[in-house]
């Protein structure tokens, strides 16, 4: 949630709530801080139709525009007042026009826009997305579908919103509450017991509530024990997670929390933890023998294990725990001992997740579970590849595969290019371990800190929208929080934006009067996965630059695309997502397990084909140990050394098409070349074919090899085949028939 981890949260934000004192999000008596001329104008256009006051859109831009009505909200430090109130008060005036051209269509005769929304009831999980029962005006007529939730988080702001969320399209945010809520004397205190009353707004407005356990908040007392928090502290868990002390306030929150809260029908899931990073396996009393344990199960003799580490041990006791830092000159046998604690401890960070985990489905059987993992493809050195949880092995445990991504403008992580890839690669690769729903609980489109200055509409609409394409069936943004001093993950953020609180809530509006085809979209089964290689992530630092270059050519070759793992292949369990694959890239995995290589031939034989890219691919095992290949994997097709994603994409696409995979032709209209920075499938739907599009580039006009009747969506509009215009980072979902 935070990556200042020596701030504090305060408590007035952690646990205050007042459902009562609600900040109003929007007014049904139109309070407007807009020119009276204007707001009567809307008003009359209001009185003249039925038609307009019962379309979603437009109660969305007057909710938004409704929420501003006061103040400004100071989204940064002291100083700026005056450029936040120039931005809002501009953006504010977008929001109304935007509004008054929907009205004029309505005017015009086109039908409103009657979103459906969710109903009591249970959400279920079908084919890799979520159900719910919805109704759009008549809760008694509720109808299970395919439903998209979106909203914000995550403290006392987000609570008292709760009634009037419904009108910038919000149903689902998440709430947090901890250990801490447990006082001296063993007894919740009012802020934890006030998510009760947050539960009941949430049933009675139609709204999900994702409750975050937050075991890194310790409770007061916790620290009588002096060793518990005697640990190397990375991320936010503060304390050694073996410690009896610790066991012991975390299941005594747990098996209070819980039950508390299992039976509403508000409840979404439960977050098991925030960010869990973790450093301190195997350095203390508590988990050392499982270090010991680790290594017997690894390695067949101590004898071995010295081979590789180039060490004397007598016995595994000896072994010690590499520090925190692998040095940058670390030769290799300092890597293997490295690397082999890095997988300890993911393990064990996965374990203690599978305790928690069991003692709230002793409690809640039903009640979905996930963690707030962090990102494993756009990590940056090996440190972070140690302590950030394997995501594989938490989607084991939970129910949803859960996730905190980024995708943002100006770029977080790498060049401005990549922002929307780290999130959609992260979407695709935790669905391909399981086929679970996503659930990204801390989903960043916007930079922190940010200063007063505007974010595209477009970029904020496309996260949303391009985000449910790739798996992801529930999110909250950051944040919908005011600005707090001193707090800079709170700074700048989209609750002081209401251009881009409008592009949200039209996204989310989007999203659930489409969900049958954004349905479709997302349960497409994949013919092209990539190689997930953990071995890899961690020896070959070019493996992330190739892995991310061949999931965008792949995009912009119309594919969809999902990943299969090493513990897949070596395991011969394919999940749904990539069970039908018949091609597995592989982007410079040069250190890959014997399992996984026979999991490669073992899918070779079977039919299917083998794509190297870039050179060394399958070189050594997982302790860069060189590797000799059968035939089978040494005659597989190889590419490369390719070093742009753009020709990654020119040599894939006739290997492909050799191998029998049919490629749609999406060309620039004017120059006759390939498409390029534009995402797009074709989808068979009912009686024709749906074609989401999505242009990351410059505008361009493009022509699809298909014949018939085309009509986007999400406009309205004919689409001519032949001369497709596509504007920056503006969804197109065409449907195309006979």
């Amino acid at each position: 949630m935070f990556n200042h981890t020596t701030w504090t949260i305060p408590a007035a934000l952690v646990f205050t709530v007042s459902i009562h004192g609600a900040m109003p999000v929007q007014d049904n008596d139109l309070a407007i801080s807009a020119d009276t001329e204007r707001l009567s104008s809307i008003k009359e256009s209001i009185a003249k139709n039925p038609n307009v006051a019962a379309d979603a859109y437009v109660r969305l831009g007057l909710a938004v525009a409704g929420s501003f009505s006061g103040p400004a909200r100071e989204g940064g430090p002291a100083g700026k007042q005056e450029e936040w109130s120039r931005l809002q008060s501009h953006e504010i005036s977008r929001v109304l026009q935007w509004t008054e051209e929907r009205i004029e269509a309505l005017h015009q005769g086109e039908s409103p826009f009657r979103v459906p929304r969710p109903a009591r009831g249970t959400v279920n999980v079908e084919n890799g997305v979520l159900t719910a029962p919805t109704y759009t005006d008549d809760p008694t007529q509720a109808l299970q579908r395919p439903y998209w939730f979106a909203g914000y988080g995550v403290w006392g702001t987000a609570a008292a919103a709760i009634p009037s969320f419904w009108n910038i399209g919000v149903t689902l945010i998440q709430q947090e509450r901890g250990p801490a809520g447990i006082d001296a004397d063993g007894e919740l205190t009012d802020g934890a017991k006030s998510i009760l009353e947050v539960l009941q707004s949430a049933e009675e407005h139609g709204v999900k509530v994702d409750l975050l356990l937050s075991p890194h908040y310790m409770p007061e007392g916790s620290r009588s024990s002096p060793d518990l928090t005697d640990i190397t502290r990375e991320g936010h868990i503060a304390y050694n997670i073996d410690h009896p002390a610790a066991r012991k306030f975390v299941e005594r929150w747990l098996r209070t929390i819980v039950p508390m809260v299992k039976d509403s029908s508000a409840l979404f899931s439960l977050c098991l933890s925030n960010e869990p990073e973790y450093v301190n396996s195997g350095r203390d009393p508590y988990s050392r023998s499982m270090w010991v344990e680790f290594l017997a199960e690894s390695h067949p003799t101590v004898d071995a294990l010295n081979a590789l580490y180039e060490t004397e041990h007598v016995i595994f006791e000896e072994v010690p725990v590499p520090p925190v830092a692998l040095p940058a000159d670390a030769g290799i046998a300092a890597r293997r001992a490295y690397y082999d604690w890095a997988r300890f401890n993911h393990r064990h960070i996965a374990k203690w997740h599978r305790w928690m985990n069991g003692i709230v489905k002793t409690i809640a059987p039903d009640v979905r579970t996930h963690v707030k993992a962090m990102r494993v493809l756009d990590i940056g050195h090996r440190a972070a590849f140690a302590q950030l949880p394997d995501p594989e092995l938490l989607c084991e445990i939970t129910d949803l595969a859960g996730c905190d991504a980024w995708a943002t403008l100006p770029s977080h992580e790498g060049p401005d290019a990549y922002w929307w890839r780290n999130q959609e690669m992260l979407y695709d690769l935790l669905h391909s371990f399981r086929g679970q729903p996503v659930f990204d609980s801390e989903l960043h489109p916007i930079e922190i800190p940010f200063g007063p200055e505007p974010i595209p509409v477009s970029q904020t609409r496309c996260v949303l929208w391009q985000g449910a394409l790739h798996h992801r069936a529930a999110t909250t943004l950051w944040v919908w929080e005011p600005w707090v001093e001193g707090v800079t993950d709170l700074q700048g953020t989209i609750y002081h934006r209401p251009a881009n609180i409008y592009a949200a809530g039209r996204a989310m509006l989007d999203l659930n009067r489409l969900a049958e085809e954004v349905a479709a979209v997302s349960r497409v089964r994949p013919k092209v996965a990539l190689l997930y290689s953990m071995p890899s992530v961690f020896w070959e630092e070019d493996y992330l630059q190739a892995i991310r270059a061949a999931y965008t050519a792949l995009l912009f070759l119309g594919q969809p695309v999902t990943f299969v793992s090493e513990r897949q292949l070596a395991k011969g369990n394919f999940s749904p997502p990539n069970a039908a694959a018949d091609w597995i890239l592989v982007p410079r995995a040069t250190h890959v397990t014997d399992a996984a290589v026979e999991g490669l031939q073992a899918f070779i034989r079977r039919g299917g084909r083998v794509i190297r890219i870039g050179s060394d691919c399958l070189a050594w095992d997982e302790y860069h140990r060189p590797r000799k290949f059968e035939q089978s994997i040494g005659t597989s097709a190889k590419i490369g050394p390719s070093q742009s994603e753009k020709e990654v994409m020119a040599e894939l696409r006739p290997v492909l098409a050799a191998g029998g995979c049919r490629l749609e032709e999406l060309k620039e209209v004017g120059t006759g070349n390939f498409a390029w920075n534009v995402e797009f499938q074709v989808v068979p739907f009912r009686d024709g074919q749906l074609v989401p599009m999505m242009n990351y580039g410059n505008p361009k006009t493009v022509a699809l090899n298909l014949k018939g009747r085309a009509t986007d969506l999400l406009s309205g509009d004919a689409v001519n085949l032949d001369a497709i215009d596509l504007e920056s980072m503006e969804p197109r979902m065409l449907f195309v028939q006979p």
